[in-house]
């Protein structure tokens, strides 16, 4: 099949979808969706937001049209948006591309409160939401969508290495996961746990930044490693690690794709408790429901190895195969 992959060149880093329809089989183009504002230089950003708009009015213009030029001269078989591309099209400039071959998009962020997202529903012939709580938010607006948690990728898979770190966190910097992440690198420094906490917490790019950061933050600093992961250097820090933590963005109620990766290299994970839990079930993984409850369960787990294990093994099972990314796309692609 000839797919043509719109995507945030960050989320196709992560997520690995470009590489895993490939080794499907497919014949792939990926273009990026990625804002004016997030590939422009400093100067550029500045500018614009002074409304000196020229270079970012090109910037879309030629984003839109190489598009269009993509879809006539590759013909596909589909075009799968992954998110809208909001920052680059209005909602009636898909009617090109709809014209002319299949579409499909796949929500991997929330869409209840973000109703600028709507005007672009009816240019997707299929519609996949990450969110199980979006899909009845859609049916209640006469729209039909199916719920299809984003999966692990290849690079998630078991690896037999010690496990000598005690905790590990990698993620953004989040509002509620700097306060929660605070409260444990605080509370890891009394106790003597070897933490990790790995992701891209300020712009190191501007010195002021980083300071500020340090002044609000002095415990996670004690613990932080800025910088990104591949999703292979993710893999194998949760294959050496006792307690693997994720802290899911305040607005999302389903599991996100931390939580699948982890179980996919029979790490045990411990996660904020869900409103959504799709096919997982509390023998997949333990939760905690106030930083007070993490602090109780992250001393308990580590003093109790044959209980993760267990917990571990079962989470693995569940998500293995079952959960790949390559799953998930089929049922997109096939649907």
């Amino acid at each position: 099949m000839r797919i043509v992959l719109a995507i945030f060149s960050r989320n196709d880093k992560i997520l690995l979808i470009e590489d895993t329809l490939k080794k499907m089989g497919h014949d792939v183009r990926t273009v990026y969706t990625d804002a004016y504002r997030m590939i422009c230089s400093y100067y550029k950003k500045k500018m614009d937001k002074l409304g000196l708009k020229g270079s970012r009015i090109r910037y879309e213009r030629n984003w839109k049209e190489n598009l269009n030029k993509l879809v006539d001269e590759f013909s596909p078989d589909l075009v799968l948006f992954v998110n809208t591309p909001k920052d680059l099209m209005a909602p009636n400039d898909l009617a090109y591309v709809r014209d002319r071959c299949h579409t499909a998009c796949w929500f991997v962020d929330g869409i209840s409160e973000r109703p600028e997202v709507l005007g672009y529903l009816p240019y997707f012939e299929k519609i996949f939401l990450f969110e199980e709580c979006d899909v009845s938010y859609l049916e209640n607006m006469g729209i039909k969508a199916t719920y299809l948690p984003v999966g692990y990728s290849e690079a998630f898979s078991k690896l037999d290495n010690p496990r000598d770190t005690d905790i590990v966190f990698i993620g953004s910097p989040f509002a509620n996961r700097l306060k929660i992440l605070e409260t444990v690198a605080k509370e890891a420094e009394r106790r003597s746990w070897n933490l990790k906490i790995i992701g891209p917490f300020y712009d190191e790019k501007y010195p002021w930044k980083k300071i500020f950061f340090q002044r609000k933050w002095r415990h996670i600093c004690k613990f932080l490693e800025n910088r990104t992961v591949s999703p292979v250097e993710a893999a194998l820090m949760y294959s050496c690690t006792k307690v693997c933590l994720n802290i899911h963005a305040e607005r999302h109620k389903s599991p996100n794709p931390r939580s699948f990766e982890i179980m996919a290299t029979e790490s045990f994970l411990l996660m904020d408790e869900r409103e959504y839990w799709g096919s997982l079930s509390n023998e997949d993984c333990a939760t905690y429901a106030t930083a007070a409850d993490l602090l109780d369960k992250i001393g308990y787990y580590l003093e109790n190895e044959e209980l993760r294990v267990k917990i571990a093994r079962h989470g693995y099972s569940t998500v293995t195969g079952k959960l790949s990314m390559r799953n998930m796309l089929q049922r997109i692609v096939t649907s």
